[in-house]
């Protein structure tokens, strides 16, 4: 009878243990769906749901990891308790680099046991995995046939209960596509906020261009914004001529002007020499393993110079100068494929203003030649009654009779 009693209270234990767990799931399913509803900052939402499938899966911590295929990483969006700012891991690296790479799912009870485990993290915070829990989120698609692109992964660490089970797979399975809806959201806004920005750019591009009454006022206008508006340390604008293979005019935005003025820029050498003879824009994030990359111009500017992108200004197939930035601010901050768009668009618009520029510094010219040309003629024309009449006086052979 004791043994049926114990194994009566064993059952009620266990039930109540399952019934505490389902209300604290359906009260988590509750408050995300309430959040997915009212929250409007993408962020704060997908905050408020790692948190809540963090106590969802009993778990220690909890990594959402957005997926940057351009530069072949993953990057740690929203990472709880975390010793480290921004977690980066290259894809197919370690059990998020892995699934991000293969899509598979990951339940694993002992991280150290698994050969896909870096534990480079762990030695770097001094925290211990064990269990882990990792799932690839993906894009949502319209027809059920088609598999979404890996947009991000989610890792869950460190069961309390000792490792995770198929439930908790189950459950993590479903609210992964919630996520997968908020960071499709979250992106769709960064979009629209860039083309806002662009446009903003561009519109005031235009302003500095329509109102500079000189080459010089307009260019060094235009640098520092373009340079502050594209979020970098440094720029440089340079105008070249073909003839004399220099850059008379030259430009920058946190150079030293002495040195700019000073310093000697070759049209065939590294890069500027490159985007010179090519006309095409030339990009490099990692520049001190760049070929091209003039080691000792940085050293003279006394800069240190992570990455760059580097934009020939054409006009009528003809590169009339460069436009260079350093520097893209921000920590594993790099320039990206908008970035070159981006700077592609504003090259056309500089080289139209420079040619804009130096056909209305040619209009005036024309001008004042003409006006000069005019005053010359009425003064010949008014100088030559007084100067017939005095040649007349002085020759009375050719009077009238």
């Amino acid at each position: 009878m004791s043994s049926n009693n114990s194994q009566l209270n064993k059952d009620l234990e266990r039930l109540k243990a399952e019934l505490d767990r389902k209300e604290l799931q359906l009260s988590s399913i509750q408050h995300i769906g309430i959040a997915l509803s009212s929250v409007l900052n993408q962020d704060e939402l997908l905050i408020l749901i790692m948190n809540e499938l963090t106590k969802l899966m009993n778990a220690e911590r909890s990594t959402l990891y957005i997926v940057d295929n351009e530069k072949g990483e993953l990057w740690s969006k929203i990472a709880q308790k975390a010793e480290i700012k921004e977690i980066r891991q290259k894809i197919g690296k370690g059990i998020s680099g892995y699934v991000a790479e293969t899509g598979e799912k990951i339940n694993i009870k002992d991280a150290y046991k698994d050969s896909r485990f870096d534990p480079t993290t762990d030695k770097k915070t001094g925290y211990k995995t064990k269990s882990i829990l990792c799932m690839p989120i993906r894009e949502p698609v319209k027809d059920e046939k088609e598999i979404g692109e890996i947009i991000g992964v989610i890792q869950i660490l460190n069961c309390k209960r000792g490792y995770f089970n198929v439930e908790d797979e189950e459950l993590l399975k479903s609210l992964a596509s919630q996520i997968a809806i908020s960071l499709v959201n979250s992106r769709l806004y960064s979009i629209l906020e860039e083309r806002v920005n662009e446009l903003n750019l561009l519109f005031n591009i235009e302003k500095v261009i329509s109102k500079a009454n000189t080459l010089d006022d307009m260019l060094r206008e235009l640098i520092g914004l373009i340079a502050e508006s594209m979020n970098t340390e440094i720029g440089m604008l340079l105008i070249y001529e073909p003839e004399s293979k220099k850059f008379p005019l030259r430009f920058s935005y946190n150079l030293e002007e002495k040195k700019l003025k000073e310093a000697a820029f070759s049209n065939k050498i590294g890069i500027i020499g490159q985007v010179l003879t090519k006309g095409k824009i030339y990009v490099s994030n990692d520049v001190s393993n760049d070929k091209y990359f003039n080691k000792v111009q940085a050293k003279y500017f006394d800069i240190n110079i992570k990455q760059l992108i580097c934009a020939p200004l054409i006009s009528e197939k003809n590169v009339i100068g460069i436009f260079e930035l350093m520097n893209k601010k921000g920590e594993n901050s790099y320039f990206s494929s908008h970035d070159e768009r981006m700077l592609e668009s504003i090259s056309s618009h500089i080289a139209r203003g420079i040619e804009n520029i130096r056909l209305k510094e040619e209009n005036i010219k024309t001008e004042r030649l003409v006006t000069i040309g005019n005053m010359m003629s009425a003064i010949v024309h008014d100088l030559r009654t007084p100067m017939n009449n005095i040649y007349r006086h002085q020759h009375p052979l050719f009077w009238p009779f």
